[in-house]
């Protein structure tokens, strides 16, 4: 397989196999149980845009107050990974139900301005990118690894997940492409870079 097709198998992979659960203390069943709900986020643009995007109402609470603000009912659910779930042992708090629908994936990536870049000797440029490409397989493989663990331990406490079906996923995908101009405008995502970052993730 060419080195771009393993790329893109690996960005389809983690696509269908990663996400950020929609956990609440109340039943989901599908993403039309959204709907109405607070759902918390880490802030930014994107996150509230999509709790809106399925009716929800999005809620900004800081991490540290996550724990009794979701026990005492402030939101009803939040956008967050399984591991960060079991970090904080929400089950204590009243979680109990998860949604998976493998819509997100959040990524750490190194980012420089070319005015940075550009003042590194020619050596250190090359250390910099060949250390990223020559590791980041292995540090996606370890985020995997430590989600399945969280997964397995939030199972074991008594959390209940409904994975959405392929089917209803590939419909909404196609309703949330359909805003992305709008939402990458609003993020300040040039047309360029938006473009770029089409033609090397768009068919994964």
């Amino acid at each position: 397989m060419a080195k771009k097709d393993k790329a893109k198998a690996s960005r389809r992979e983690r696509r269908e196999r990663r996400f950020l659960p929609q956990s609440t203390s109340r039943p989901l069943n599908s993403l039309d149980d959204l709907r109405g709900m607070k759902i918390r986020n880490s802030g930014g643009f994107a996150q509230p845009w999509r709790a809106q995007f399925f009716g929800g109402i999005p809620n900004m609470t800081a991490w540290p107050d996550v724990p009794l603000a979701l026990s005492q009912g402030t939101f009803d659910g939040l956008q967050t990974t399984n591991e960060s779930i079991a970090s904080a042992k929400l089950w204590d708090a009243g979680l109990r139900y998860g949604l998976e629908d493998h819509q997100n994936m959040g990524d750490y990536i190194p980012m420089v301005s070319d005015a940075f870049f550009n003042r590194l000797p020619a050596d250190l440029q090359t250390l910099m990118t060949t250390l990223w490409a020559e590791n980041i397989d292995g540090y996606r493989a370890r985020l995997a690894a430590a989600q399945d663990r969280a997964r397995e331990q939030m199972i074991a406490h008594g959390v209940h997940f409904t994975v959405v079906l392929p089917d209803q996923l590939a419909t909404v995908r196609r309703r949330m492409l359909a805003e992305q101009d709008q939402v990458a405008a609003k993020m300040k995502i040039t047309p360029p870079v938006l473009k770029a970052i089409m033609a090397d993730v768009g068919g994964a």
